[in-house]
């Protein structure tokens, strides 16, 4: 570059900085302010100040403005300064409460003046203290005004008042006088008028304005407010107790209860209870136990009553009325009326509930029982059941139960028998739980304890040692028996012989025992001539040898059951002798000349008994069949003699209604043309009395046969004065017709003389 060059372009950048220091001087006149006028109120808290702002925006985009501000009455602002282009700024406004009420703000700059006036208020604010407890706690009565001392205070501290203008303060007056200075306060009685149609619990004010006669207008919201309060009055009465449940034994004659009378006061004011008049009750008696002195206000309080009812009394409602009463006149008495359900319990006793049988040897058993009672007298208990919850069932037995129903205080007895085979464990102790139910009672439980032991072997040993014997064989084998039951203990005890072979020589030797009984019995029923009877006392003795013989061979151990087999036949040889000696009585009599056809089936029949024994079963068949024939042999002559007789009965009954008359019970025959037929039917008549006499005769049936025989003679007997009273009818008809035959002679002979003389005159002379 040249010199000149360089020289120019530095004097054209002087010229430039020139112009542009000249632009920052400049100012624009172009600006405003954001309001030109503000009221401001100074409230509670505020304190002496309050600040508010005016908004300065510069609207030229290219100069900035200087902005200075200042107000006067006692308060203060301060201006933002410079301005920039298109921006804006506050100028900050201080207003003091002791200032003047008006001032105006002044904003200049740029050659531009503008202006704000401010209005500044400074009135009283009311608040209501020292409100007494009983405005909201109790209220006015409805009806009456009650009057309340309150605090009115003055709370900004910027201005007093003289009198308050109320709005809305329903039912409350007296706040219009209140007057204060400047934080002061002043104390006003205020009274609450509640309206005598309002309802209870309505507002008596509430929250209110108040406007402070302090030269401005502006008003205070207060709240001061009580309600509508109603006097001590009787609202809901009612019985505590809806039912009375019966859960006492019919046998105490009364039940008691204490109940409750629940009594509420729906008035505001406490109400002084007087007391309860019971009106009529169907229970025995009521008694009032205790009862309040005062209800509280909106409260309740209850009357504490004692009920006694007979136990006699039947289920159903009760009426219960009364009235309660306040010792205050003013306030109307209450009644109460409802009804008081009487139900009837119910309950089960079980007594007792653990009961135990002790110590069971095997094969033996005990028994225990328990009580279960219904023990009010009510009700019954339906459907009562025994029901075994815990415990081994094997062993144990209910033996007698509770039935259908348990009646009203009446019990039964449930029985349990327990008894232990040889799988039990001995020496260990078992329990058993039963649960006892029924319709409408708790269940009881009850719980039944055992313990198994060895077998006591006494009472069997001891029933061997008694029992009857009589004959070496007899001896033997109840010898025998003792040494193999105690044989069997022994070797039980060592654990040698199946378990299972202890109940089966106990039942074995059982059977000897009743064996030996049957034998002796025999004995002296065959030594007395006894022999039918012996017949039963033979099967007894049959029936313990078939035991033996079954249980005999059941016997798992070897050499047990070749003594026991040894002891039966044994045995057998005794029962053999007397089947031997009744066949020999029974066929003895059998073979007797003058056996009837009963006495024969009696004693065929005995005789297959006889062979039944024996095991003989095809002769006690045939014997059975001969039996057979000569009871049918028996029958039919029964029968024929029965025939017999119904047909003299019938040809006697035929003979009375054609040929008899009956005179004082004695049949005669008074019509000679009968004769003929009279003694045809009396031959056939006798002819059936003397056959039905020789059938039963025969047939065995002795008193029959005499009874037919007596019967004979009797119709015998009548029909020969029958036969007489024909003979004597006869001669009487014969003097009869010879006395006419005289008669009738003697009558025309005097009517022929008559005819004569009345022909020839004589009668005149």
């Amino acid at each position: 570059m040249s010199e000149r060059a360089a020289v120019a372009l530095v004097a054209a950048l002087c010229v430039l900085s020139m112009a542009a220091v000249g632009g920052v001087t400049a100012q624009t006149s172009d600006w405003t302010a954001g309001k030109s006028g503000e009221t401001l109120t100074f409230e509670p808290g505020d304190g002496n100040t309050i600040s508010d702002t005016v908004t300065v925006t510069n609207n030229d985009v290219n100069n900035s403005v200087d902005i200075s501000a200042s107000i006067g009455g006692g308060h203060s602002a301060t201006g933002p300064g410079t301005v920039g282009p298109g921006q804006s700024a506050t100028v900050d406004v201080t207003l003091n409460a002791g200032g003047s009420e008006s001032a105006t703000l002044e904003i200049g700059g740029g050659g531009n003046t503008e202006t704000v006036d401010y209005t500044v208020r400074t009135p009283a604010y009311v608040e209501i203290s020292n409100v007494p407890d009983w405005v909201d706690d109790e209220g006015a009565l409805r009806g009456e005004s009650r009057d309340a001392q309150v605090t009115v205070e003055e709370v900004g501290g910027y201005s007093g008042f003289n009198g308050l203008d109320v709005s809305g303060a329903d039912g409350i007056s007296g706040l219009e006088s209140a007057s204060a200075s400047a934080g002061g306060s002043d104390q006003v009685t205020v009274t609450f008028t509640a309206d005598d149609r309002a309802a209870q619990y309505s507002d008596i004010g509430g929250m209110f304005s108040v406007d402070p006669d302090d030269g401005y207008n502006v008003d205070s919201s207060v709240t001061l407010e009580s309600f509508v309060a109603l006097p001590a009055q009787f609202g809901d009465v009612s019985l505590g107790v809806g039912f009375i449940q019966f859960d006492e034994p019919r046998s105490a004659g009364t039940i008691t209860r204490t109940a409750t009378i629940d009594v509420e006061n729906t008035g505001d004011r406490e109400l002084d209870f007087g007391g309860v008049d019971v009106d009529s009750t169907d229970f025995q008696e009521v008694n009032v136990v205790d009862t309040p002195g005062t209800i509280a206000p909106d409260s309740s309080e209850p009357v504490e009553i004692e009920i006694v009812a007979s136990t006699d009394m039947g289920e159903g409602s009760y009426d219960f009325d009364a009235t309660v009463q306040s010792s205050d006149a003013s306030v109307d008495s209450a009644d109460v009326s409802e009804t008081i359900e009487v139900r009837h319990g119910i309950s089960m006793d079980v007594s007792p509930t653990q009961t135990g049988v002790g110590d069971v040897p095997i094969g033996n058993s005990e028994s225990t029982s328990v009580t279960v009672s219904e023990e009010l007298g009510y009700r019954n208990i339906r459907n009562p059941e025994v029901t075994l919850e815990d415990g081994n069932e094997e062993y144990i037995e209910v033996t007698s139960g509770v039935g259908s129903t348990i009646g009203s205080g009446s019990s039964a007895t449930v029985g349990y028998e327990v008894q232990f085979d040889p799988s039990a464990d001995i020496g260990s102790g078992y329990t058993w739980t039963f649960v006892i139910d029924g319709e409408g009672v708790d269940s009881r439980e009850v719980t039944v304890t055992a313990t198994p032991i060895p077998l006591n072997l006494d009472p069997l040993l001891e029933d061997l040692d008694e029992a009857p014997a009589g004959s070496e064989a007899l001896d033997q084998t109840s010898g025998q028996t003792v040494q193999l039951v105690n044989e069997m203990d022994q070797r039980i005890r060592e654990d040698d012989v199946p378990r299972e072979d202890v109940t089966t020589v106990l039942t074995f030797g059982d059977g000897v025992i009743r064996y030996l009984e049957a034998i002796a019995a025999t004995d002296e029923l065959i030594e007395n001539g006894s022999y039918d009877a012996a017949q039963e006392e033979l099967i007894r003795a049959a029936v313990a040898y078939d035991t033996m013989t079954t249980y005999g061979q059941a016997i798992r151990d070897d050499d047990l059951r070749s003594q026991a087999m040894t002891i039966r036949d044994t045995a057998g040889s005794e029962l053999e002798s007397r089947l031997q000696t009744q066949e020999s009585y029974y066929q003895e009599q059998l073979e007797a000349e003058d056996t009837a056809p009963i006495e024969e089936a009696s004693i065929q029949s005995e005789l297959a008994l006889i062979a039944s024994l024996r095991g003989d079963t095809e002769r006690a068949q045939s014997l059975e069949a001969d039996s057979e024939a000569a009871f049918e042999t028996y029958s039919t002559l029964v029968s024929e003699g029965e025939t017999e007789r119904q047909q003299a009965v019938n040809t006697w009954g035929g003979m009375q209604s054609d040929i008899f008359v009956s005179v004082p019970g004695q049949p005669l025959i008074l019509n000679p043309t009968h004769y003929g037929e009279f003694e045809e039917r009396s031959e056939t008549l006798l002819s059936n009395y003397d056959d039905a006499e020789a059938a039963f005769t025969e047939a065995g049936e002795t008193t029959r046969a005499e009874t037919v025989a007596e019967e004979r003679s009797q119709r015998a007997s009548a029909l020969t004065i029958a036969r007489w009273s024909l003979f004597a009818s006869m001669g009487l008809t014969v003097v009869f017709v010879v006395a006419l035959i005289v008669h009738t002679s003697r009558g025309m002979y005097w009517y022929v003389q008559d005819s004569k003389e009345s022909v020839t005159g004589d009668f005149l002379v």
